[in-house]
C-alpha cells in the first residue's frame, strides 16, 4: 500500500456491480449528508430572526407561523421537481430545460455561489458554538480553527461522500436528539408563560394594527423574517444530489425532503419559542443557543451538558457544510458538461470522487472565510440571496411548466399551486432582501453571481471557438483528394506481428482520426502495414450513473 492509498484509500473498481450501490444513500443517511444543511440552518437563522425583531417580540407568533409554512411549501415544491426530474440537476437543470440556458447560467451560477457559501458559513458557525463556551481570548483564533476545519473536511471528502457521512452519522444524531429533548424540556416547563407572552403577543399586535397602518405592520415582519432567511438555505440540497441516492431515488429523495421539513420546523419554531419565554439577550462572544441552553439549565449541573450541546451544535454544522462538498462539485460538473466550465471539472478521481470541484469550492470558502473575518452575520446574508435567486428560478421555471401541461393533467392546477406559492414566498425574501440588506452584503451575492456568469461566457467561446475549427478542419479533410497507396499485407482485423504497427488513438470515426492517418501515410508512406486504433471510454460524472451506463460506455467504445 502507498502513501495514497493510506491517506485516501484504495481505487474503487467501477465495473464491480456493488460499487454504486456501496456510495448511494439511503433515505436516513441522505437526511444527515444532504439534510444536515437545512437542520444546522436553524443554529443561526433563528438567531438573526430573532435579534432582527428589536422590540417588535409580539410578531415572534406570526413569525413561526409564516417560518414553518415557507419551509414546507418549499420542501414540497422541490418534491416536485425532483419527481420530473429524476436524474438530477436541480435548480440548473430545471432552469436551462424550462427557461433556457441563460436563466440557467444564472441559477448554476447562483448555485455555485450558493454552495461556496454553505461551507464558508457551515464551519464559521460551528466553530462560534465551541467558542461559546470557551474563554473570550480564544475569540482571536477564531479564522485559525476555521481554516483547520475546512482543511480537515476536504480531507474527508477527498476519500469519498458516504465514507464521510457515515463518520458523521453520530454526530448529526446526538444533535437531534439532545436538541429535541432540551428544546421540548424548555417549552413544556415554560408552557404557561409561553400561553400567557402568546396571548399579550396578540393584544400588543392588535393594538399596535390599530395604531400603525398595515404597511408600519409589514415592515418590521419582513424585516426579521428575512433576516432570519438563512433557515430556509439547504431545502434544495436533495434536487442538486439524485445521482447519489438509492433506488428508488424519488422516492428516497421525497421522504428526505420530508425529514428535513420536519425537523427543522420543529427546531426553528420551538428555538423562537425558547427565546421569546425566557427573554433572551445577546451576549458578547456566545451563540445566543448558548446562553438559552445555560438559562434553561440554569438550575441544574450544567457545564457538561452545554458543553455537550455546543460541541453537538458545531459538529453538526460542519455536517452541514458537507452538503457544499456533495453538491457543489456536482453543479459544477452538469455546467462543465454544458460547457459553461472546463471539462476538466467532470473527471472522477480513483475513489469516485469529482476532486476538482472540491478543491475549487474550498479554496473559495476560505477566500470567504478570511474576507469577513468568518463573521456568520456578514456571510448569511450573501449565502441567503444566492439561495434565493435559485428558489424564484426553480419555482417559476416549474409554473411555467404545470401551465403548458394543463391540457394533459387534471390536478396541473393543484401542482401549479404549489409552486407558484413557494415562488411567490420566495420572490417576497428576495425583494425584501434587496430592500432591507443589500448594502449590508446582497450586492456583493450580486456582483460574485455576475463574476462567475462572465467567467462562464468566456469559457463557452472558448469551446464554440474551438468546435468552429474543428468543423472547418473537418471540411479539408473531407474535401482532401490525397490518394493512399496501401498494400494489404494482412487480412482486415489481423496483426501480422512481424510487421510494423501504428497505434493511433481516436475517440471514433472522425476527421480527426482520419487526419493522423492520412498523416502518417504522408510522412511514412508504406512504411507501417499494421494499423490499430485505440479508444478510451471516459468514466466522468455524466456517465457514472449505474453498472448499466458502464456497460454501454464500454460495448459503445469496442464498436
Amino acid at each position: 500500500m502507498n502513501i495514497k492509498e493510506l491517506l485516501f484509500g484504495k481505487a474503487k473498481n467501477i465495473f464491480d456491480p456493488e460499487t454504486l450501490r456501496n456510495i448511494s444513500l439511503v433515505a436516513i443517511l441522505a437526511w444527515v449528508g444532504l439534510g444536515a444543511d437545512g437542520l444546522s440552518s436553524a443554529c443561526y437563522g433563528p438567531e438573526e430572526t430573532y435579534k432582527a425583531l428589536g422590540q417588535n417580540k409580539f410578531l415572534i407568533i406570526p413569525l413561526i407561523g409564516l417560518m414553518v409554512m415557507t419551509i414546507f411549501v418549499l420542501s414540497m415544491g422541490y418534491s416536485q421537481i425532483v419527481s420530473l426530474f429524476p436524474n438530477g440537476g436541480g435548480g440548473y437543470v430545471v432552469a436551462t430545460k424550462l427557461l433556457g440556458r441563460t436563466s440557467g447560467l444564472l441559477t448554476g451560477c447562483s448555485l455555485i455561489v450558493d454552495y461556496i457559501l454553505t461551507i464558508a458559513i457551515s464551519i464559521a458557525s460551528g466553530v462560534d458554538a465551541i467558542l461559546s463556551f470557551l474563554p473570550n481570548s480564544y475569540q482571536q483564533y477564531k479564522i485559525l480553527f476555521t481554516v483547520i476545519v475546512l482543511v480537515g473536511m476536504v480531507y474527508l471528502n477527498l476519500r469519498g461522500v458516504k465514507e464521510t457521512i457515515i463518520i458523521l452519522v453520530p454526530i448529526f444524531l446526538a444533535f437531534l436528539l439532545s436538541h429535541i429533548v432540551i428544546l421540548a424540556y424548555g417549552v413544556l416547563s415554560n408552557i404557561g408563560n409561553i400561553t400567557t407572552i402568546t396571548t399579550q403577543s396578540y393584544k400588543t399586535a392588535a393594538s399596535t394594527a390599530g395604531a400603525l397602518s398595515f404597511v408600519g405592520m409589514l415592515a418590521p415582519l419582513l424585516y426579521a423574517f428575512t433576516a432570519g432567511c438563512g433557515t430556509y438555505t439547504g431545502l434544495e440540497a436533495v434536487s442538486n444530489s439524485m445521482q447519489i441516492l438509492r433506488e428508488p431515488k424519488v422516492q428516497t429523495a421525497r421522504r428526505t425532503m420530508l425529514y428535513m421539513a420536519i425537523s427543522l420546523s420543529f427546531i426553528s419554531g420551538s428555538l423562537l419559542l425558547c427565546y421569546l419565554a425566557y427573554d433572551i439577550k445577546p451576549v458578547q462572544g456566545k451563540s445566543l443557543n448558548a446562553v438559552l441552553f445555560q438559562t434553561i439549565l440554569s438550575d441544574t449541573s450544567i457545564g457538561i451538558t452545554i458543553i455537550v450541546l455546543l460541541i453537538s451544535e458545531a459538529f453538526l454544522l460542519f455536517v452541514a457544510a458537507q452538503t457544499g462538498f456533495v453538491d457543489g462539485p456536482r453543479v459544477i460538473a452538469q455546467m462543465a458538461l454544458d460547457h459553461w466550465l472546463p471539462r476538466r471539472f467532470v473527471h472522477l478521481s480513483n475513489r469516485l470522487v469529482i476532486q476538482d470541484g472540491v478543491l475549487v469550492l474550498s479554496l473559495m470558502a476560505l477566500f470567504f472565510i478570511f474576507v469577513t473575518a468568518a463573521s456568520v452575520h456578514k456571510l448569511v446574508i450573501i449565502y441567503s440571496t444566492a439561495v434565493f435567486i435559485t428558489f424564484c428560478f426553480s419555482q417559476l421555471s416549474m409554473c411555467l411548466h404545470w401551465w403548458k401541461e394543463r391540457a394533459s393533467s387534471k390536478i396541473w392546477w393543484l401542482k401549479m399551486s404549489v409552486n407558484g406559492i413557494g415562488l411567490l414566498l420566495s420572490g417576497i425574501i428576495l425583494a425584501s432582501l434587496l430592500t432591507f440588506r443589500f448594502l449590508s452584503g446582497s450586492w456583493l451575492a450580486f456582483m460574485l453571481i455576475g463574476v462567475v456568469m462572465v467567467a462562464c461566457i468566456l469559457v463557452k467561446r472558448h469551446y464554440l471557438h474551438i468546435q468552429s475549427y474543428f468543423r472547418k478542419f473537418s471540411s479539408v479533410i473531407h474535401d482532401s483528394t490525397l490518394s493512399l497507396s496501401l498494400t494489404k499485407s494482412s487480412k482486415e482485423g489481423e496483426v501480422v506481428s512481424s510487421n510494423r504497427t501504428a497505434i493511433l488513438l481516436v475517440s471514433g470515426y472522425n476527421f480527426a482520426g482520419v487526419h493522423l492517418f492520412l498523416t502518417l501515410q504522408r510522412l511514412f508512406p508504406n512504411h507501417f502495414r499494421n494499423f490499430v486504433f485505440v479508444s478510451v471510454g471516459e468514466v466522468d460524472y455524466g456517465k457514472f450513473k449505474g453498472i448499466n451506463e458502464i456497460k454501454d460506455l464500454e460495448k459503445y467504445t469496442e464498436e
